[in-house]
């Protein structure tokens, strides 16, 4: 059960400069800073079943009951502050010289994310005198705990009896930089009397990643929950005493001193989370177009060379007890080796798009493109972080340097109808070719890099997947009704898509909804721009894993949002949206039974966001 309590603030300035020196240069500077923070507060109660027995002869139907000999209950506060911060210039400009434009720029982008002195801080409470609980999944979407009563419950809800098992100091830091600079090149002329143009152009790109990671790990201190306990508001079920993080933070760096430091633990983590990559991309381009009355094609290649450089750590932690090479350790150990990878690629990327009106107001659409995705740093990282229990139970997770990037061959057909000024229908029809799908991945019981896991996540490749839908908008100005300004729209997609795995079972392409569709009811008249929109996705498919009966599915969702504007003058406007009206759940299932049963349940309640815009 997890309460959260965030405070978010965003701030942005943009500084732009554009000069015209004559009628044939022009040139141009953009600069944007953002800074954003976000602070949270997460109080979690964990009750730990796995650690129960399950009693067989009192429990029946959606009835399951536990008999407790050594099972904890974890009450933690996460206190963390997350800030991010962007800085973004570019600088190019604008020739023109007689039928031969050029234009080129130069640009520079830094991002940061920091979360510096985040606490995390446990408290737990073992039952072991045979406690009953139980749960009832009557309704497998919102399982009900069920507590014995008496002692049971004076201990489930005893902040007295929660006593500290720990803190957890964080300080991560993420950095990202990228120069980039292109030029580009047209001319226009008339080939065989029809309007044509050819344009080619280079970009080079160079982009640095890395993530450091400072996690510092302390043994448990004389603190009851009881001392920092407060109360939160939680609508789901009996949540009890959480610990208040002011109190808990004021007492860690009161007492940092004397607190005891675990250095195999913090090692683990700080090494196995921290990485670098290196990726550099030189690409050019050759298009062309040419008119021909009603039709007009545009066709072109993109050759882009990509080399990637990464490093990171192999790190591995036997606890003690644990069996390693036919030894029995006396003491957790942490192996820490450096690892790095790499990898470089050229594509040849094609394309063709022709635009054809049959009438004035039919417009027939036509395109293939080849396009690439590359895996993100974190994802291509070589990190690799190993722990082997005193049960010698091993558990890993992995970045992947073996991930290819996704290739696609993209097919689109269109057809768009204006039946006058004031309405727009589309209907289109999409095919994607994929090859090398990223997906992340767990496992069970399997080998990798030479090793036996009992549980494993990772990132793989997908040889072969494909997406095929049609598509569908409406847009239409109401003026048949006796009061003006009301609009109305509505879009939907459908798709069907596929993926094969390497094992040969075939699931359907990884967070992809069947369907979207969004339907628009507006007013705009005057000063008044108001509007209300239902959006609709279907399910989709979120982690894959061992099998059908394991995966993890995101259900359906609809959402209802409202928004307002009203003009005052050329100058002065007011707004304001309110988002999720009927406070829509985030819920995600596994199918073990082929019943949907909850593995995470959210509600966020709606949120509201007003202001004023100043235009001079």
């Amino acid at each position: 059960m997890r309460n959260y309590q965030v405070t978010r603030e965003r701030t942005t300035a943009a500084l732009n400069f554009d000069y015209r020196v004559d009628n044939n240069l022009s040139l141009y500077s953009r600069t944007t800073w953002s800074d954003f923070s976000d602070q949270e507060y997460r109080s979690r109660v964990e009750i730990k079943f796995e650690d129960a027995d399950y009693d067989d002869a009192n429990s029946s139907g959606n009835l399951a009951v536990f008999t407790t000999s050594d099972m904890d209950i974890d009450r933690d506060i996460k206190d963390r502050l997350e800030t991010q911060m962007i800085f973004a210039t570019d600088f190019g400009g604008e020739w023109l010289n007689d039928n031969t434009t050029i234009d080129w720029s130069l640009s520079y982008v830094y991002a940061e994310e920091e979360e510096p002195n985040r606490l995390d801080v446990d408290f737990r409470y073992t039952f072991e005198d045979g406690e009953t609980f139980a749960v009832d999944s009557s309704n497998p979407l919102r399982p009900q705990l069920i507590f014995a009563g008496g002692v049971t419950t004076d201990r489930v809800f005893g902040a007295s009896n929660f006593e500290n098992n720990g803190f957890e100091l964080t300080n991560g830091l993420s950095q990202d930089r990228e120069y980039a600079a292109q030029l580009n090149l047209r001319h226009d002329f008339d080939f065989g009397g029809l309007p044509s143009y050819v344009q080619y152009g280079v970009r080079a790109r160079t982009r640095d990643k890395k993530y450091a990671l400072d996690f510092d790990v302390f043994d448990d201190a004389d603190l009851l929950l009881s001392d920092v306990a407060r109360t939160v508001d939680y609508g789901q079920g009996p949540i009890g005493p959480v610990a208040n993080p002011a109190d808990v933070r004021d007492f860690f760096f009161s007492n940092l001193g004397s607190l005891d430091y675990e250095a195999n633990d913090s090692d683990i983590d700080s090494f196995g989370a921290s990485y670098r990559v290196e990726e550099d991309v030189l690409a050019g381009y050759l298009m062309g177009s040419i008119d021909n009355g009603p039709l007009r094609l545009v066709g072109g290649v993109r050759i882009e060379q990509t080399d990637m450089a990464a490093r990171g750590y192999e790190t591995f932690l036997a606890e003690e007890d644990a069996t390693l090479n036919g030894v029995v350790l006396t003491e957790d150990t942490v192996f820490v080796t450096p690892t790095s990878a790499s990898d470089d690629y050229t594509d040849v990327l094609p394309s063709i798009l022709a635009r054809f009106e049959v009438t004035e107001n039919v417009i027939v659409r036509g395109a293939y493109f080849a396009s690439i995705q590359r895996p993100n740093p974190g994802q291509f990282a070589p990190r690799i972080l190993v722990e082997q229990n005193d049960d010698d139970e091993v558990e890993g997770e992995f970045g992947n340097p073996d991930l290819e990037r996704l290739e696609a061959d993209n097919f689109d057909v269109s057809i768009e109808w204006y039946p006058n000024n004031d309405a727009v229908v589309y209907l289109g029809y999409f095919f994607k070719d994929l090859e090398n799908v990223i997906g992340g991945v767990g496992y069970e019981d399997i080998t990798l890099n030479g090793r036996f896991f009992d549980e494993a996540s990772s990132f793989i490749n997908l040889p072969q997947a494909e997406v095929s839908g049609i598509e569908f908008n409406y847009q239409q100005a109401l003026d048949f009704l006796p009061v003006e300004g009301f609009i109305a729209g509505f879009n939907f997609t459908a798709s069907d898509s596929e993926a094969t795995l390497a094992d040969g079972r075939i699931i359907p392409l990884p967070r992809q909804s069947d369907t979207v569709w969004n339907a628009v009811l507006g007013y705009d008249n005057g000063p008044w721009d108001l509007r209300a929109v239902v959006s609709t996705r279907s399910e989709y498919l979120d982690e894959i894993r061992g099998g059908v009966d394991e995966d993890r599915w995101v259900l359906e969702h609809t959402q209802l949002d409202l928004s307002a504007k009203y003009e005052f003058n050329d100058v002065l406007q007011i707004f304001g949206d309110l988002k999720n009206v009927t406070d829509e759940p985030y819920r995600a299932v596994t199918r073990p039974d082929g019943i949907d049963r909850v593995e995470q349940f959210e509600e966020y309640g709606w949120s509201a966001v007003f202001g004023v815009r100043v235009t001079y």
